[in-house]
């Protein structure tokens, strides 16, 4: 997993390791007044702060010196180790020249006293960050994919020049709505088909439908009854006594689609959505996560057990919303709800869908509505009837039709969240690039 990096706009994302609560207090104290960063996670050990390194995938990860169990300069350099893209800040009562010089061989960008102010946080923060965008920026430019040179398998020079691969950080996305019919499903599968047609990204998603009462996505893949019948579920998870402990024992419980996504799809028979349990959610998601990159989760419209676990362990939350003030105030009563649930509302991302211009509701109104509630915009996808008729043929719009207005949404949602179109940035529609900028 290397790095991501986040995008104008975007908060950086921290998480901090100390055994001292009133330290970690600080950074929430700090973060929570910040414009610049947010605590996303935080770890009391060291073992704790690399594997929250691995699941949350920050990009800042802010750690003590001495840990119940590690020294910092031990989790900075597993952490290097196992998710290089992840910067580390080391932190210390009384921090020296000696220990900054090691610190800086063993993989620290930067070290900081304990009692460091929020404005000094927010600069160290910001400069690592910034640093290591240069640096990759740097890289991608001395190192392309292709060495220049002849060669009988070299491609002619008036060939599209060749994109170099990247990889991402690890994404856990949810795709809800508290209201049913608002296309979640449909931008899920879009989504999805960006992701596996991409050459630039490097990632192997799975598809996971736990709208277990009215799942569509195997529909919307093209798969009939017989091939669920045939293929395996999230309610056939429930009948294993352990989960697969593989990779190869992983894809013989799932469902390949010939687009190279991999699905499970929601049961036949509501009447086993029973056996979606938390538990079973919390197992299927243990190990498709050690596995696939990214895991896209169509939940249902309830919050039972198996949605709250989906949007809790979710990196992302993706609000699929239409125009019309029932989704919105559906919308509304979801935000005085989900801290109690533990789903912050900073990871909650509102992809307005079927927007047309002549809307009484229009997006500029939407927005500024989303923002009041802490919602943050990610594109508005624009009417068009191709999507649903693609749908009904068990096909991807976004494969279709990929010059359509509708993929150039999609394409700007997949580059919000990794920046992977830095040649082919979708073009502004209506005047809303002007006004919120990178969306």
């Amino acid at each position: 997993m290397a790095l991501y990096l986040p995008g104008l706009g975007d908060y950086i994302r921290v998480v901090a390791a100390d055994d001292n609560q009133e330290f970690i207090n600080r950074v929430l104290l700090h973060a929570s007044a910040s414009t610049v960063f947010r605590l996303v996670g935080q770890a009391a050990t060291g073992r704790d702060a690399i594997h929250k390194a691995e699941q949350l995938a920050p990009h800042v990860l802010i750690v003590s010196r001495y840990l119940p169990d590690m020294v910092g300069l031990e989790v900075a350099e597993q952490v290097g180790r196992r998710v290089p893209g992840v910067q580390v800040i080391l932190v210390d009562e009384c921090p020296d020249v000696p220990l900054a010089v090691e610190a800086q061989g063993r993989g620290v960008r930067r070290v900081l006293p304990k009692s460091v102010s929020r404005e000094e946080l927010e600069q160290a923060v910001r400069e690592v960050v910034e640093t290591a965008r240069r640096e990759l920026e740097e890289a991608a430019r001395r190192f392309p994919l292709f060495a220049p040179g002849r060669h009988p398998l070299a491609p002619p020079k008036t060939e599209e020049p060749r994109l170099q691969v990247v990889t991402v950080g690890r994404e856990t996305i949810a795709f809800y709505h508290p209201k049913g019919g608002v296309g979640k499903t449909s931008t899920l599968v879009n989504m999805a088909a960006a992701l596996t047609a991409n050459r630039v990204l490097k990632v192997k998603p799975v598809a996971l439908d736990f709208d277990v009462d009215y799942g569509s996505l195997a529909a919307a893949l093209g798969w009939g009854h017989a091939d669920v019948e045939a293929g395996r579920t999230v309610v056939h998870w429930a009948h294993f006594s352990q989960p697969p402990q593989s990779l190869e024992e992983t894809e013989e419980l799932l469902m390949h689609h010939r687009t190279g996504l991999l699905a499970l799809a929601a049961p036949r028979n509501p009447a086993d959505e029973g056996l979606l349990t938390a538990e079973l959610a919390e197992r299927i998601l243990d190990t498709v996560q050690r596995f696939y990159d990214p895991v896209l989760i169509d939940c249902t419209i309830d919050l039972r057990d198996s949605t709250i676990i989906a949007l809790q362990r979710a990196s992302r939350v993706i609000l699929v919303s239409t125009l019309d003030y029932l989704a919105i105030d559906r919308l509304t009563k979801f935000r005085e709800k989900q801290e109690s649930l533990g789903i912050p509302p900073h990871k909650c991302f509102v992809v307005l869908n079927r927007t047309r211009n002549n809307a009484v509701f229009s997006v500029r109104d939407a927005v500024d509505y989303l923002a009041k509630l802490g919602y943050t915009f990610l594109e508005a996808l624009p009417y068009d009837p191709g999507v649903e008729d693609a749908m009904n043929r068990g096909q991807a719009y976004f494969l279709e039709n990929p010059r359509s207005e509708y993929a150039a949404g999609i394409r700007s949602i997949v580059h919000g969240i990794w920046r992977v179109y830095p040649e082919d940035r979708p073009a502004r529609r209506g005047g809303l690039g002007s006004l919120f900028g990178r969306r």
